[in-house]
């Protein structure tokens, strides 16, 4: 189990997640006649080891009114166009080793003995992903048979609750869960994918991996998919993890506009903004003097209350109190917070009256914390 992950196994129902049926298949029977052999009690037993291949067939063929070569000649068709699913099986190996090869993977697998036989003889890839496999045949019993993840629980000496099992379908997932493992249904890979690595894979190390990949190219995306690089963001980056060189900012020599070249959604020319320049100070740490004469700029442009607008533009007079947070921060981290009384009044009662969530951006902005207030 890596930090930050509650989970160190996951059980993969070989058949129904690893491996591929043939889609294409023409047997001599009716494909519902063979669906209806393979889901009988007669084959569970067959797969459980509890009677023999001939009787399977002698009882199948009776029950079904079929010829007994038949059955078995279609059956051997349907095991030999068996496949690896490539995807899910690079998806396990990747979470695997993306786990630190902390995560143990167990296969299940509803199979008779001959069968399993023919499997384990012919070079698989889904075989090799996994710590141990068991089998219906091993174990007496099978999917989605309580006592079947009694036994893998108890021979695996594993937490349920910390376990994952991943099954095709619901009815092979409920079992499991009713222990407290976490079930996830293989219906559509890329939600499938999201999930285990967000189960098994340490958040902050996928977060610092991305970070690390998309360095100096970490754009913002809008909810239309328009992409820009922008100052903010950048500068949030750096600050929370000190490297300059995951980052691309344009450096100003003294204020700092959002944007990084033309405005985007909005006017070409943007003007610089008090938020963006607060939070450029507070990161870059350039000479106090410097720090000290654009404080003394932005006290200028404060509205009749005190609170220091957006934008250093005296002909727009918007105001925002996140904005004035991160105003706030800067001055109080420069010792001159008692010169900004109104936005400091102005915060506290937006606080105060949970109002947070009405200004102009978004609901996820970033909010600076000012402790020293």
């Amino acid at each position: 189990m890596t930090a930050g992950c509650k989970y160190s196994t996951l059980i993969v129902d070989v058949s129904d997640v690893l491996v591929t049926w043939p889609p294409n298949l023409s047997p001599p029977i009716p494909l519902q006649v063979l669906k209806s052999c393979l889901d009988s009690k007669t084959w569970y037993d067959y797969e459980c080891g509890l009677i023999s291949k001939e009787d399977c067939l002698q009882l199948l063929g009776e029950r079904f009114s079929l010829d007994v070569t038949s059955i078995d000649d279609v059956w051997h068709q349907v095991r030999g166009s068996l496949r690896p699913n490539r995807e899910m099986v690079s998806l396990v190996a990747e979470i695997r080793v993306q786990s630190g090869s902390n995560l143990r993977i167990l296969g299940a697998f509803n199979v008779s003995p001959l069968d399993y036989d023919f499997f384990r003889n012919r070079a698989s890839a889904e075989r090799s992903i996994c710590n141990a496999i068991y089998t219906s045949a091993q174990l007496g019993t099978r999917m989605p048979n309580l006592s079947f993840f009694q036994r893998v629980l108890a021979d695996e000496n594993i937490d349920p609750h910390s376990t994952i099992f991943m099954g095709r379908n619901v009815d092979d997932v409920v079992t499991p869960r009713s222990f407290g493992i976490h079930g996830v249904l293989l219906k559509d890979f890329d939600k499938v994918r999201r999930a285990l690595r967000s189960l098994t894979v340490d958040p902050v190390k996928r977060g610092l991996d991305y970070l690390r990949i998309a360095a100096g190219n970490l754009v913002t995306e809008t909810n239309m998919g328009i992409t820009m690089m922008e100052n903010f963001g950048q500068l949030l980056i750096f600050e929370a993890l000190g490297d300059r060189s995951l980052v691309s900012l344009d450096e100003p020599p003294r204020r700092w506009n959002f944007f990084q070249g033309k405005g985007i959604l909005t006017y070409d020319h943007y003007p610089d903004d008090l938020d963006t320049t607060c939070l450029g100070l507070i990161v870059m740490k350039p000479s106090e003097e410097f720090v000290h004469s654009l404080i003394d700029e932005m006290l200028e442009y404060l509205n009749d209350d005190g609170i220091p607008l957006t934008y250093f533009d005296h002909n727009t007079h918007r105001i925002d109190p996140v904005v004035a947070v991160n105003v706030l921060h800067l001055f109080y981290s420069y010792g001159r917070g008692s010169e900004l009384k109104g936005a400091l009044e102005w915060v506290h009662s937006v606080l105060v009256g949970d109002k947070i969530d009405a200004h102009r951006w978004a609901s996820t902005k970033y909010v600076r914390r000012f402790q020293a207030l």
